[in-house]
C-alpha cells in the first residue's frame, strides 16, 4: 500500500476554487454578512481537506492506512442535516463522489446538531491533489446565541477518531461572526447640545459607519446638513476616517430656539441621523429702571439692558432698539446701539416736557418676541430723602480706617468706602469701565469735584478719591438728586496705604498672591521664603505717568512716585514693583519678596509710604 498525506485546507464563506494552503485562513473582509436573530439559516464557509503527497510534517493526514472517522464541530451553533443541503464528498482524480461510500468515504455520515461525522476507510491510496470537502453547511443564530448576538463568532474544529490516522494545523478556524446588519450608520457623540445663539458649539457632532462585518467603514461619504434654525457647519461633505466616523461643527443660528443638522449615507441602513442643538440667547432689565426725574431734563442713570448667552455668558453685538412706548421724551444718545463686551448696551432718555409716567422699551431682533420695558416718571419736583453720611462713615476701602483721622487719612486714587443712610434709592453695580461719577441719582463731591463710583446702595458707597486734591482736610458731600448731605470733613495724605483682605474687614489674611502662579496664598498653599509675592493694596499716591479717575489702568502700569517699604513678621523686604494693576481702578500692586531667616507660620506683613503704616495682613510662610 502507498501512503500519501491529506493536509487541512483553507475554510471560506464561498466554494473554493483549485487547491488550497495547508494553513487554515479566514478573511472576514471579504466574507458575505451573516445576520444575526433574523430566524433565516444562512451559509457558512466551506472545509477542503487536499492531499499531500509528502509524509512526516505535522500537518500531514491519513499517513496511517486504517479505517476512522474524521469529525466536524461548528461552535456554537445549530447546523442543517445532510436532507437539507450538506454535501460531503471526495474527489479523486477529477471524479467526485458525494455523500456516499467511495474510494476514500465509507458511506457512514452522522448528522448531529452541531457536528458531522464521517466515515473513512481503511488501505485508501492517496495522490496528491485529492481532496474531501464538507459544503453547505447553514447555520441559524437566533435570540438564545450564547454571550448575545450580534458579535458572535463561529468556528469549525477539525479532529480524527483514532487521532493517528490525520493531524491538522490549525484545527480550528472562524467561518463567520454574526452582525445585525451589513452596514449601518448610527449617533456617537454630540447630539441635544446648548450654547449661546451665534456661537459655535462646543463639541462637534459625530456618526460612525460600520462595515458589513461590524467593523469600521473607512472611505464611506457622509452629507451633513443644517435643517432647521439657520445655523452653519464646519463641513458638510465628510468622508469617513480609518476609525469609521466622520463629524462636523455647527455654528448655531443667530435666534434663540432648536437647530436640526442631519446626517446622511446614500443607501446605509439608518440614514439619516439627526441631531438637535439649542441656541440660548437672553434679553434682560439691568439697570435705570424706575427713575424719576425732573421734566425736561435728561435721567440721571441710562437704561441699560444685558444681552446673556448659554449658562448666563455675556454677548457681544447684538443689535438693540430703544423706543419711547408711551409719555413723552427723546433720547440724548443714540437710540440704535449694540451690546459691549460685557453683553451690555445703554441709551440716556431726556423726558419730556409734562408730568406723569411714560415708558421705553428695548428689543432686538435676535430676540424675537421679547421687550424689555422700562417704567420712568417725569415730575415737577424732586422731594426724595435727604443722605446722611454716618460720623466716620468715610474710611479707607482696604484697611477700613476712618478718613477724617491722621491714621486714617486717604491718598488721591485710593477706593473709599462711604456709609449712612438714604445714600441712594437702590442698590446699583458697575460692570464698565470708566467710571461713572453718577448712578442713579446719587453722586459724590470732594471739594466740590466728582468722584468716580464703584457701587452704591441706600447705605453704602463704594468711590475713587480723585487724584489732585490738596494734602489736609477736605468736605465730601453725598447727593441724590436735588437733595445734599451734610459734608463731612476728612484727611487727605500724599500717600496712607491700605491692603485689602480676604475677609473685607481690613484684618485677618492678606489679598495675596503667588507671583509666579497667581494663586492665592493661603494656609494650604504658603509663601516660600525667597518667591516674590503680590500684594494688593490702595492708598500709594500718585503715579508716573498719571491715570485719570475712574480709568482703567493701562498696561505697561504707571509705577507710584514713591516706593513703600514692607516688613514681613518685622522684617524688611525686598520691594521689586509698585504701581497700578493693570486693567483695575484704583487698585495698587505691590511686589514683595519674602526674606530670608523668616520662621515658618502665619506672619503679619505691612506697608509703609510716606511714612504712613498700612494695616497689618497675616501671610502664612512655611
Amino acid at each position: 500500500m502507498i501512503r500519501t498525506c491529506l493536509a487541512a485546507g483553507l475554510i471560506l464563506l464561498t466554494p473554493l476554487a483549485g487547491v488550497t494552503q495547508t494553513v487554515v485562513e479566514f478573511n472576514l473582509a471579504t466574507a458575505p454578512t451573516f445576520v444575526a436573530d433574523n430566524g433565516t439559516m444562512e451559509l457558512l464557509g466551506d472545509i477542503v481537506l487536499t492531499a499531500d503527497a509528502t509524509c512526516g510534517n505535522s500537518s500531514d493526514g491519513f499517513c496511517v492506512g486504517m479505517a476512522g472517522n474524521l469529525n466536524a464541530s461548528w461552535i456554537p451553533v445549530s447546523l442543517n442535516d445532510l436532507s437539507s443541503g450538506i454535501q460531503v464528498c471526495e474527489s479523486i482524480g477529477g471524479v467526485t463522489k458525494c455523500n456516499g461510500a467511495g474510494s476514500y468515504l465509507s458511506g457512514s455520515f452522522i448528522s448531529l446538531s452541531q457536528a458531522i461525522i464521517i466515515g473513512v476507510k481503511s488501505g485508501i491510496d492517496l495522490a496528491a491533489g485529492d481532496q474531501i470537502s464538507i459544503t453547505g453547511v447553514r447555520v441559524s443564530m437566533a435570540a438564545s446565541c450564547p454571550s448575545g448576538c450580534p458579535g458572535q463568532e463561529i468556528y469549525v474544529t477539525m479532529t480524527a477518531s483514532p487521532s493517528i490516522i490525520a493531524g491538522f494545523s490549525p484545527t480550528s478556524a472562524v467561518v463567520a461572526r454574526a452582525f445585525a446588519s451589513q452596514s449601518a450608520i448610527e449617533r456617537v457623540s454630540g447630539n441635544s447640545q446648548s450654547g449661546t445663539a451665534g456661537t459655535q458649539l462646543a463639541a462637534p457632532f459625530i456618526v460612525e459607519v460600520t462595515a458589513p462585518m461590524g467593523g469600521p467603514a473607512a472611505g464611506v461619504s457622509v452629507t451633513f446638513a443644517v435643517q432647521s434654525g439657520g445655523g452653519s457647519l464646519s463641513a458638510t461633505d465628510v468622508v469617513t476616517s480609518g476609525d469609521g466616523r466622520a463629524s462636523t461643527t455647527l455654528t448655531l443660528g443667530p435666534t434663540p430656539g432648536p437647530n436640526s443638522v442631519t446626517a446622511t449615507s446614500v443607501g446605509i441602513p439608518g440614514s439619516p441621523v439627526s441631531f438637535v442643538a439649542t441656541g440660548i440667547l437672553n434679553l434682560s432689565l439691568e439697570s435705570g429702571n424706575n427713575q424719576t426725574g425732573l421734566v425736561g431734563t435728561t435721567l440721571a442713570s441710562p437704561l441699560v439692558v444685558k444681552a446673556s448667552g448659554f449658562l448666563g455668558v455675556p454677548v457681544a453685538g447684538i443689535p438693540i432698539d430703544f423706543a419711547v412706548t408711551s409719555g413723552a421724551g427723546s433720547f440724548s444718545t443714540p437710540s440704535q446701539v449694540t451690546t459691549s463686551a460685557q453683553g451690555l448696551a445703554s441709551a440716556t432718555l431726556m423726558l419730556g416736557v409734562t408730568a406723569g409716567s411714560g415708558t421705553v422699551e428695548a428689543s432686538s431682533a435676535n430676540v424675537p418676541g421679547v421687550n424689555v420695558v422700562f417704567t420712568l416718571t417725569a415730575t415737577t419736583e424732586i422731594s426724595g430723602p435727604t443722605p446722611t453720611i454716618r460720623s466716620g462713615g468715610v474710611m479707607n476701602g482696604a484697611s477700613l480706617r476712618d478718613a477724617s483721622g491722621s491714621e486714617g487719612a486717604v491718598a488721591g486714587g485710593t477706593v473709599v468706602s462711604i456709609s449712612g443712610s438714604d445714600l441712594a434709592a437702590d442698590q446699583r453695580i458697575v460692570f464698565e469701565l470708566p467710571l461713572s461719577t453718577v448712578l442713579g441719582e446719587t453722586s459724590v463731591t470732594f471739594n466740590n469735584i466728582e468722584a468716580p463710583l464703584y457701587s452704591v446702595s441706600p447705605s453704602h458707597i463704594m468711590a475713587q478719591l480723585p487724584f489732585g486734591l490738596p494734602i489736609g482736610e477736605v468736605e465730601v458731600a453725598v447727593h441724590r438728586g436735588s437733595k445734599s448731605s451734610v459734608p463731612l470733613s476728612i484727611i487727605v495724605a500724599a500717600a496712607s496705604p491700605g491692603i485689602f483682605t480676604l475677609n473685607g474687614e481690613g484684618h485677618g489674611p492678606g489679598m495675596i498672591l503667588h507671583v509666579d502662579s497667581s494663586q492665592l496664598v493661603t494656609a494650604t498653599n504658603p509663601a516660600q521664603l525667597g518667591e516674590s509675592l503680590a500684594v494688593y493694596c490702595t492708598g500709594l499716591g500718585p503715579v508716573n505717568p498719571p491715570v485719570s479717575p475712574g480709568e482703567s489702568t493701562p498696561g505697561p502700569a504707571p509705577e507710584t512716585i514713591a516706593t513703600p517699604l514692607a516688613t514681613l513678621a518685622g522684617i524688611p523686604a525686598e520691594v521689586s514693583f509698585s504701581g497700578l494693576a493693570p486693567g483695575y481702578v484704583g487698585l495698587y500692586l505691590v511686589i514683595v519678596r519674602v526674606p530670608a531667616g523668616i520662621s515658618p507660620g502665619v506672619q503679619d506683613l505691612q506697608l509703609i509710604a510716606d511714612g504712613v503704616a498700612s494695616n497689618k495682613v497675616t501671610v502664612a510662610v512655611q
